[in-house]
């Protein structure tokens, strides 16, 4: 029973590490050297000391600071992408010292891969956050504060009770394995826009149109008049999925790659309606609304910063086919 208990306090704890480490350490160690809880679950006793409090505490308040400020935030996560979970790792290694050393090793890595991915969706979210919303740091210092008291609660709750604490970082991690992907691909596309933003602020990157794969030219029946790599934002098939928006004489068409295979989504261009592009810091996007059956619909594509000049040709051959 003492062991299982021990695993119902790490599984909790591996997912609050990888969002804030210092937060998850001090917390715990305040409660033990205060004695703020009773009955601490005896694993969790060697974090009763001073040093250790002090030292989180400090730690605890730079990443408070450097969480509210955009971009900051970002190289702050990228330097933790390690911490975090080799930190996880280690404090794992020393509540699992009772249980034999094989035991302790695997809880370790078990412990660090969880904190790693809790981390990289944090650090995705903030990065997709603060390019999307450059100008304004009300959202980013609210989203910090949300997941700060996210960790603090659920960090209390491990030591008032770990099975219940366990059940809700099943639930979160659930929920990361779900939506996860999506974040992670925007993440990458984010990471792509911003070296391609650099490349063009220097010259070294050229403005022309991209080439589709060898193996998706069979796939369009018509010459393509224009081809831009982007991603699509609502589309339903192809939900942050990045590919290749294709123009040709009688048709618009979204190549993508899902479950390692591509696919297309294609509209008759007689069926559109109207179509609009919003340049931003990072991104440009065109937005297409077209008739689907009685109803109108609209579908957004989302385009590397070096693309304007052909969103704009692109745009403008398709306002020949307008009806």
């Amino acid at each position: 029973m003492e062991l299982l208990k021990t695993l119902a306090v790490l599984l909790p704890f591996s997912v609050t590490s990888g969002i804030n480490f210092y937060a998850t350490v001090l917390v715990l160690s305040l409660s033990c050297k205060l004695e703020l809880i009773s009955n601490i679950p005896e694993p969790l006793q060697p974090f009763n000391a001073w040093p250790i409090v002090i030292l989180s505490g400090i730690f605890f308040l730079m990443e408070f600071l450097a969480d509210k400020i955009q971009f900051v935030d970002n190289l702050w996560d990228g330097i933790h992408t390690f911490i975090r979970p080799i930190g996880a790792g280690i404090f794992a290694l020393m509540i699992m010292t009772n249980t034999s050393p094989q035991l302790a090793v695997i809880a370790a890595l078990c412990v660090g891969g969880i904190s790693f991915v809790t981390h990289s969706t944090k650090a995705g979210g903030k990065l997709i956050l603060n390019f999307f919303s450059p100008a304004e740091n009300i959202s980013n210092a609210a989203i910090s504060i949300i997941g700060e008291a996210s960790v603090i609660g659920l960090s209390i709750l491990t030591m008032l009770n770990p099975f219940i604490a366990s059940v809700i970082a099943l639930i979160i991690l659930t929920a990361i394995v779900i939506y996860g992907p999506k974040l992670y691909r925007w993440g990458f596309f984010m990471i792509k826009a911003l070296f391609t933003g650099i490349l063009r602020f220097f010259g070294l990157k050229k403005r022309k149109d991209d080439d589709l794969p060898e193996d998706t030219e069979d796939m369009i029946p018509e010459v393509p008049k224009t081809v831009i790599y982007g991603k699509a934002s609502n589309l339903r098939l192809a939900k942050s999925r990045s590919g290749y928006l294709i123009q040709s004489d009688e048709k618009i068409y979204f190549i993508f790659k899902r479950f390692f295979k591509y696919r297309t989504w294609e509209l008759k261009r007689n069926k559109i309606i109207n179509s609009e592009i919003t340049s931003g810091v990072f991104f440009d996007t065109i937005k297409i609304t077209y008739k689907e059956e009685d109803s109108e619909k609209m579908v957004s594509f989302t385009f590397l910063p070096n693309r304007e000049p052909i969103i704009k040709r692109f745009s403008e051959q398709l306002g020949n086919g307008l009806t």
